[in-house]
């Protein structure tokens, strides 16, 4: 039994059941679908794996840690996020993360019932600081949530695979916004001839697996696989505002004129064409009416 009074199994069969409300306590980025898919995933590797490790990079307040931190099943946590004050998006904005420290996500995390904080070790550096043996684990699920920016998470998924075993599975959110680092990540592993499955689960969380983690074949994971539609949509009304900026009027304007210029410039390109056409046809004729005397 835990301090709260509730016990493991109560709480095991909430996160199979994919109880969103594991994540009210903690403020937390992630859309509900994206809460389920998380669920999957930590269910998941605990009905195959048993007990599992868990690595995250970019945890801020701790908000996915939630279920993690209390299920007995994850027995040990890597939390990697250097920190920032402020972040760079590859959305064409600065996220501001204000008294952004591991002390602060500890306290928060500590609040929750029959939270285990003792199997959370933090790292408050970026992954390009650390080597895989410094995370005194090897991680059966990793969760890329740090910088959202293509090279960033390139380089956290290149983390994440040179720490974990051919068992391991990396889960990315906001794979709407990161998907250029997480296609250039697939042709390395092309490249490599590596053995893997990749996954879309709703909202936005893009999954690969290696060949012996088997997540998908769990009944959750599978079930979120069916509705991924959902995540599809998702991403591409996610572009809705881009949508919208590049359709104001200023830029409707501003499409018109270049339409008309390149049109312009067409015409005149075909118009000289023919003339020197023209000019090849009569330079010829005229060559043959007088012809060349000897």
């Amino acid at each position: 039994m835990d301090r709260s009074g509730v016990n493991g199994d109560d709480l095991r069969d909430r996160v199979e059941h994919q109880d969103v409300s594991l994540f009210d306590q903690i403020p937390a980025l992630l859309e509900v679908d994206d809460r389920r898919s998380l669920l999957a995933l930590h269910d998941a590797c605990a009905k195959v794996h048993g007990a599992f490790s868990y690595l995250e990079i970019g945890s801020h307040l701790g908000g996915s840690l939630q279920a993690l931190v209390r299920d007995p099943a994850c027995d040990a946590i890597a939390s990697i996020d250097a920190r920032p004050t402020w972040m760079p998006d590859e959305g064409g904005i600065t996220i501001a993360y204000p008294d952004n420290s591991s002390a602060r996500m500890l306290r928060l995390l500590g609040d929750l019932p029959g939270a285990s904080l003792g199997k959370i070790r933090t790292f408050d550096v970026s992954t390009t600081q650390l080597s895989p043996v410094d995370l005194g684990l090897v991680p059966s699920l990793c969760f890329v949530d740090g910088e959202h920016t293509d090279e960033a998470a390139l380089r956290d998924a290149r983390f994440c695979r040179a720490a974990m075993p051919d068992s391991g599975c990396i889960a990315f959110h906001d794979a709407a916004i990161v998907y250029r680092g997480i296609a250039q990540f697939l042709r390395e592993l092309d490249a490599e001839a590596v053995a893997y499955s990749a996954y879309f689960l709703p909202a936005t969380v893009f999954v690969i697996e290696f060949p012996q983690a088997k997540l998908r074949d769990v009944e959750g994971v599978t079930s979120l696989i069916l509705e991924n539609y959902r995540g599809y949509l998702f991403s591409l009304q996610s572009n809705d505002r881009y949508r919208e900026f590049f359709n104001h009027w200023v830029f409707r304007e501003w499409r018109t004129l270049q339409r008309r210029l390149l049109k312009g410039r067409l015409e005149r390109w075909a118009a000289r064409e023919t003339a020197e056409k023209l000019g090849q046809t009569t330079g010829s004729a005229s060559a043959m009416t007088h012809p060349t005397q000897d």
